[in-house]
C-alpha cells in the first residue's frame, strides 16, 4: 500500500448537513451527530447519527445502507413505514473480514438511490471503515474510478480510513476492474 492511499486529510472542523454552525470531533461526539455530506445525495455516518430518526427525517433520508447491522440494530419496518428503503448487512470491522462480496450489491443500491434523486446515508458504528469501504468499491464500480481517486474524494469532507484488510479488497477490486478491460479514471 502507498502512503498516498493512506494518507488522511480532512478539516476536522466541519459543517454536517442540516446544521447551521461547524463542529470539532468531541462536538460532534457530545451531540450524537457525526456524519458528513461527501458527494452530492449520499452522507456518511456513525451509527449513533442514523440511529437518531428525528434528524434522519429532517435531512429528508430515502435510503439508508447499514453495513453494521448487528452494532447498530435499525428498525427496518419503522423505517419501511417512513418511507426509507434499507440494505442491511454486518461484517465486522477486522482486517480478516471479508466485506468484498457487498462490494456489487452496494453499488448497485448506490446507483439505485442517486438515480431517483433521493439521499442516502451509509453507516457503520464510527462511520469511518466499513461504510468508507463499500462506498469507495461503489465509486470504483459505479464511477470507474481508482482506489486513490475515490478514497481522495470522500477524504475532501470525512477523515475515512478503512482498515488494511479492508484496503487490500479495495485495491484487489480495482485489479479484477482492470482486468475486466474497465478504464479507471
Amino acid at each position: 500500500l502507498s502512503a498516498e492511499i493512506l494518507e488522511v486529510q480532512c478539516n476536522p472542523i466541519r459543517l454536517s448537513p442540516g446544521r447551521a454552525e461547524a463542529q470539532s470531533p468531541s462536538e460532534r461526539i457530545i451531540c450524537g451527530l457525526d456524519c458528513d455530506q461527501v458527494l452530492p445525495g449520499v452522507i456518511l455516518a456513525s451509527g449513533k447519527t442514523v440511529k437518531n430518526f428525528a434528524y434522519m427525517s429532517q435531512l429528508r433520508v430515502t435510503h439508508i445502507i447499514n453495513t453494521a447491522s448487528r452494532d447498530v440494530w435499525l428498525p427496518g419496518e419503522k423505517l419501511t413505514y417512513l418511507g426509507v428503503e434499507m440494505f442491511q448487512f454486518h461484517v465486522d470491522d477486522v482486517p480478516s473480514a471479508n466485506i468484498a462480496p457487498y462490494f456489487r450489491p452496494v453499488a448497485d443500491f448506490v446507483a439505485r438511490a442517486t438515480q431517483a434523486g433521493g439521499l442516502l446515508v451509509i453507516n457503520c458504528l464510527v462511520g469511518l471503515s466499513r461504510s468508507a469501504t463499500v462506498l469507495t468499491a461503489a465509486l470504483m464500480i459505479n464511477n470507474k474510478w481508482t482506489v486513490n481517486k475515490a478514497l481522495r474524494r470522500l477524504r475532501q469532507h470525512r477523515p475515512v480510513k478503512p482498515n488494511l484488510g479492508f484496503m487490500v479488497q479495495l485495491l484487489t477490486l480495482e485489479q479484477k476492474l482492470m482486468e475486466q478491460g474497465v478504464k479507471l479514471l
